[in-house]
């Protein structure tokens, strides 16, 4: 069976543009009922230690990831565990029949910027010196994830992001397209905490608003067609405002297969998420637009009208206490939520403590290939 091996560049750029408002987070999704009920795991009182150099750390673990850390925020390090699961329980709302993988996700998370360029010039090569010119973040490689501390939500979009990316490529047998990928990915981005656990509010996304924004009244959106066929690496080859736009539109167009029309177009996006959980190659850069036609059975220039439509509703909401925000969930109902002032002012505690509270516009540079995986 093929399988998608990746080797992945997250370049994480820091933008001088205000912060997203951290509420309390790339995929995408309202359609589906959130399980706050069942099980996550906390931190353990007593963690496996770990040394990397002269550095202490600890190793935690969980029932899907792996984490290397010398983190010392101790509340950082209670939530860390708790928001990994849950957006794993997420990545699974978009992609069920994902097969199985007993191996857990890795994550190396370094506690200054100093360590995490060490590892990275220990362990990644001829990479390592793109990797450092990465301002701030973190990057994934092999299905392996290398950051380091930003402010607590920083820290935890960047993870969230970059655990869907490694949940594709670890769970799924091909690759997905990357307007879909990125889109879904970028969902998990801008997220709140009730009740222990985080809510992932796709609606908060000030960064991604911001861009769609910009491309909204540049007139500068892709066509539809274009973005399609697009992959990640062409995307990182344009000037910055076009991968921007980009990122955000992708955010925007899986929003929209979700949500626009009233769910009219959600039962053809379910199916075609199901059958890249079940194991069918959408990826195509020549036929991108027939597999799409193929599930949505429209004409793509009505599509194309409608999603402009939905992108400028996105554009125009005001992010602010008593909004209604869509959650991604589990199940099969839409799930929505009004954020309070108390949450807003929580979430911004998270982003105190860094040197420069970046905004980060996460972009992966992607070199992918097939092989075969034996059975």
């Amino acid at each position: 069976m093929s399988y998608y091996l990746a080797r992945r560049i997250v370049l994480v750029l820091v933008c001088s543009l205000p912060l997203l408002l951290a509420f309390g987070c790339s995929l995408e999704q309202g359609q589906w009922t959130s399980s706050r009920a069942s099980h996550v795991p906390v931190l353990p009182e007593e963690a496996e230690p770990w040394t990397f150099g002269a550095m202490e750390g600890r190793i935690i673990e969980t029932p899907h990831y792996r984490i290397y850390t010398t983190v010392q925020d101790a509340l950082l390090l209670e939530k860390l565990p708790i928001l990994l699961e849950t957006a794993y329980e997420q990545y699974l709302a978009f992609l069920p029949q994902a097969q199985a993988d007993e191996e857990p996700l890795v994550i190396y998370l370094f506690g200054r910027r100093s360590e995490w360029e060490t590892y990275t010039r220990q362990n990644m090569g001829a990479l390592a010196e793109s990797y450092l010119k990465i301002r701030a973040g973190g990057y994934s490689h092999n299905g392996i994830s290398v950051a380091y501390l930003l402010d607590r939500y920083h820290t935890f979009g960047v993870l969230a992001h970059e655990g869907f990316h490694q949940f594709a490529s670890s769970r799924l047998a091909h690759r997905i397209p990357a307007w879909m990928e990125e889109g879904l990915a970028c969902n998990f981005e801008a997220h709140f905490w009730r009740a222990g656990k985080p809510d992932f509010a796709p609606d908060l996304n000030e960064f991604r608003i911001k861009a769609l924004q910009q491309a909204l009244r540049r007139d500068s959106l892709f066509p539809l067609s274009e973005i399609l066929a697009m992959d990640a690496g062409q995307a990182v080859a344009m000037p910055a405002e076009k991968t921007a736009t980009f990122y955000a539109q992708s955010w925007a167009l899986t929003r929209f297969l979700q949500e626009g029309r009233r769910g009219k177009y959600r039962p053809a996006f379910r199916r075609m998420l199901n059958d890249a959980a079940d194991g069918a190659n959408l990826y195509s850069q020549a036929q991108a637009v027939e597999i799409f036609e193929s599930y949505f059975q429209e004409d793509l220039e009505t599509i194309a009208d409608d999603f402009v439509f939905f992108a400028r509703f996105l554009a125009d909401r005001k992010i602010g206490p008593g909004m209604e925000v869509y959650l991604v969930g589990s199940g099969q109902t839409r799930t929505t939520a009004r954020i309070t002032a108390e949450q807003i002012e929580q979430t911004k505690a998270d982003r105190v403590g860094t040197p420069a509270e970046p905004d980060a516009l996460i972009i992966r540079i992607e070199e992918q290939s097939q092989s075969d995986k034996p059975n």
